[in-house]
């Protein structure tokens, strides 16, 4: 019966003399504890931000039509370029810095092509190219202007693996070489 005793005590909160009041119906005598729940609502913060309301987002006002579609050659473009780039020459990253140190490529219908080693650089270019088409399009005065980024072909190298080949190769890109060799009588192979 202890047992059945204490399992009680530990269930309920209240102490024995406030499970009296219940049984008898009576007051509790004023030496009993008295429990008072406070029924006020708490105002406790909420977890949710709130944000001030935003106006509805309107589409700038700007007409697309209002800036003519000047043709522009590719100095022209390639003077533009390098005036963003010595703009933002001190904001940039060195990796950023060097995408846009790359020349673009005109093509037809106000298209230009860039072209990009491989998909980290895509990322990054990614995050320059809406400010700088838009830089594009204000200063050559033509809202046709696009950026496409095309992923570069890797130049399979030969490897040389002989003394021979990588004489040969050296003398392609030095036919010197060949004169010298002949001259003192060299021969690769030793």
């Amino acid at each position: 019966m202890r047992r059945s005793k204490k399992k009680s005590q530990l269930s309920s909160p209240l102490p024995e003399k406030a499970e009296e009041k219940t049984k008898g119906g009576a007051a509790p005598p004023e030496s009993s504890l008295v429990l008072k729940v406070d029924q006020t609502p708490k105002n406790t913060p909420s977890l949710k931000i709130e944000l001030p309301e935003e106006p509805e987002k309107t589409e700038k006002t700007e007409d697309k039509t209002e800036l003519p579609e000047e043709s522009f050659t590719e100095a022209v473009l390639f003077e533009k370029w390098d005036e963003y780039f010595e703009k933002k020459k001190g904001i940039l990253a060195d990796h950023e810095a060097m995408i846009l140190r790359k020349k673009p490529v005109l093509k037809e219908h106000h298209v230009l092509e860039i072209s990009i080693k491989n998909g980290v650089e895509i990322n990054v270019f990614k995050k320059l190219e809406e400010e700088l088409v838009s830089y594009l399009k204000k200063e050559l005065c033509n809202n046709k202007i696009s950026i496409r980024h095309v992923q570069a072909e890797k130049e399979e190298e030969e490897n040389l693996y002989t003394d021979v080949d990588k004489f040969n190769d050296m003398a392609k890109r030095n036919p010197v070489l060949l004169k010298l060799k002949d001259r003192l009588g060299l021969d690769p192979d030793y």
